[in-house]
Parts: C-alpha cells; structure tokens; sequence
C-alpha cells in the first residue's frame, strides 16, 4: 500500500504555485553546472532506498521582489515528488508530492544556498540576515513576505504584517480554524494564527532574527451534526 503525502503548509495558506513567473533555463544559463548538479542529487536518491525523487520543473525565478531585495542573487526552484522503484510495489511506503526547494546563488560567486519550500523556513531568515536585509516600515516588511513567497513559490502574497513594536515585526499573518477533538458530539475547535516574528536593530532596522511562530487561541466547542 501507498500513503501519499502533500509538503507544506497546512490551513488557510493553501500551498499553491506562487505567481512569480519561471524562466526555463539550459547549458546556457551562467550556472548550469549548478543545477545540473542539484538536479543528479535530487534524482539519483540515497543507494538502496526503495523511494526515489521525479524532478517536475526546474526554472529561474523572475520575481519583481526577490530582484528589489536581493539584487545580483540568481534563485532557481525546483520541484519534485516521491515514487516507488522498480521491485518495491508491495512494501507500504509515504510518498511525499510537491516537494521543492530554491537555490540561491551568492553574486559573483559559485557558492550556493539551498531554501526548502516546507517547514520552519530559517534559511530565508538567514538570508536576510546576511545580506544586512532592513525593516524600517509597513512597505519594507511587505517586501520582505513578497520575495518570501517568490523564492518558496507560494501564493501567498497579500497576508497581513504586523508592527509590534519598533524592532519587531510579524509577517505572514494567517489564521485558521481546526478541530482538535471530537467527544460525544461536540467538537473541539481552536483558532491557529501563524506568522514569521522579526526583529530588527533599533538603529540600523536591520534584520536580526527571524522565527516562525504557530499561536493558538479561541478554544470554543460546537455540536457537531
């Protein structure tokens, strides 16, 4: 039996394609080697392991934001899911479909860096971190999730930021309901908030930390029918 599984984030930040287009790329592209080399990593799968990866596209990310915020990088996602090999059809195996993960590429450099498209996304907050990235107002922090939602390819542009205090921020903010429990036919049900808290220094606003954070809150109980 196969169990298939879906990478992401779950709730109302429903994990689709982000709008940002993506440009095709070949042995002309300046760092084909690059991604040629990712993409033998990705597709030839750890020896003796009965679940390979399928590559499913492969392109550099034209985003208006990333280009702002991190001018000179190159970010080419790549995406792919999980299959079953060849004499392993009977065993009960997790696929996990739409995985991904965006590499960016150090200016002027071979260097690279690997941001996964699921999880708790600290690659990005070290990226922005190194790359001395500011939040100084309403406009910056946006600009901070937009290029976010570029390079992770997710369309989630338009969720709300938040000023808490002037060296912290919330970006991202997503809330939800979920149904925690259910008990002689009355539901559990919570209210889940998710969101990225950055800090920024006091005089500089740049950014110093980045963490994301899962609230919940609204504990209410409904019959359920």
């Amino acid at each position: 039996m196969i169990l298939l599984l879906a990478a992401g984030v779950a709730g109302a930040q429903i994990d689709v394609p982000s709008d940002a287009p993506m440009a095709s790329i070949d042995t002309s592209d300046a760092h084909w080697k690059i991604i040629q080399t990712e993409i033998e990593h990705i597709t030839s799968g750890a020896p003796g392991s009965p679940i390979g990866n399928r590559l499913e596209r492969v392109g550099r990310i034209e985003g208006k934001a990333i280009r702002t915020l991190f001018p000179g990088w190159k970010f080419y996602a790549l995406t792919y899911s999980n299959y079953v090999k060849e004499g392993f059809e009977d065993r009960y195996l997790n696929l996990a479909a739409h995985l991904g993960h965006t590499i960016a590429v150090v200016p002027n450099s071979r260097d690279k860096k690997n941001l996964l498209h699921f999880g708790n996304y600290e690659e990005y907050g070290n990226l922005l971190i190194e790359t001395k990235a500011t939040i100084s107002n309403t406009d910056d922090a946006e600009l901070v999730w937009d290029a976010f939602c570029e390079i992770h390819r997710k369309a989630w542009k338009g969720d709300k930021v938040e000023k808490i205090s002037e060296t912290e921020w919330k970006i991202g903010i997503a809330s939800f309901d979920q149904t925690i429990a259910i008990v002689d036919g009355i539901s559990t049900i919570v209210k889940i908030t998710k969101f990225m808290r950055v800090k920024t220094d006091p005089s500089s606003k740049r950014i110093v930390a980045w963490k994301s954070i899962s609230e919940t809150s609204n504990k209410r109980f409904e019959q359920t029918q």
